[in-house]
């Protein structure tokens, strides 16, 4: 059992969140820190991810900018995906012993630890051998997308939970054409609480992974990264 952080960081800008999770990064490569976890939503934001297609960014520019959207390119592996409010992103600072196709057995333990979450709503949702994520029959509720560098690993997953879905229409997720984003609240057809969700991916990861959490506030993380000469 590894011991781990887990944090909140609260709505939080694209950029100031991936900054965070190169600092702790850095960290875990120094072993300074344990794993860490962050959990966060973004404000509206377009990532273009290490092998996008820009083509599959389907609104234009003035479109974009009146719905108040960012777009950015990123580091993660994948294509283009869409954050925003209500939906829920677990971000995983892990230290890994690199061999031959641990990315691909990482990313099946994230799909398996939100297919879990969902079935504890009474949602039965499925992977794809043929792309990342996870899907309620063809519709995409969640993403998955990875960087990993010198063994320790950030980006991890986004899973709609009750985000406006309107706002998805402006890309082909992860670069599927004629895919459409799903959301927990849109498949149950009932309001979702995004603590309740919280809890129950955090204990799905727990278990998956092996970990000892130790809850940790926004604060706490930014002073321990400021502690070590952020």
């Amino acid at each position: 059992m590894q011991h781990c952080w887990i944090c909140d960081i609260g709505l939080t800008e694209y950029e100031d969140a991936w900054m965070l999770q190169n600092r702790l990064g850095d960290l875990r490569r120094e072993e300074a820190i344990d794993s860490v976890i962050l959990f966060t939503e973004h404000k509206p934001v377009i990532t273009c991810g290490s092998t996008s297609d820009k083509n599959n960014i389907l609104w234009s520019e003035s479109e974009i900018k009146k719905h108040g959207i960012e777009v950015i390119d990123s580091d993660r592996g994948g294509d283009v995906t869409l954050h925003c409010p209500g939906q829920l992103v677990a971000y995983m600072i892990f230290k890994l012993d690199y061999r031959k196709g641990i990315v691909r057995d990482l990313v099946k333990e994230l799909e398996t630890s939100v297919i879990n979450t969902l079935a504890n709503f009474g949602l039965d949702t499925v992977r794809k051998d043929s792309h990342p994520g996870v899907f309620k029959d063809d519709r995409q509720i969640s993403a998955i997308g990875m960087h990993l560098r010198q063994s320790v690993t950030s980006h991890g997953i986004s899973l709609n939970v009750k985000p406006d879905l309107e706002l998805f229409d402006s890309i082909n997720p992860c670069g599927l054409k004629g895919v459409r984003a799903t959301s927990m609240e849109k498949e149950l057809d009932k309001e979702v609480d995004m603590i309740d969700v919280k809890n129950a991916l955090a204990n799905e990861l727990k278990t998956i992974f092996d970990l000892e959490l130790e809850e940790i506030s926004s604060d706490q993380i930014r002073e321990a990264c400021r502690g070590k000469n952020a």
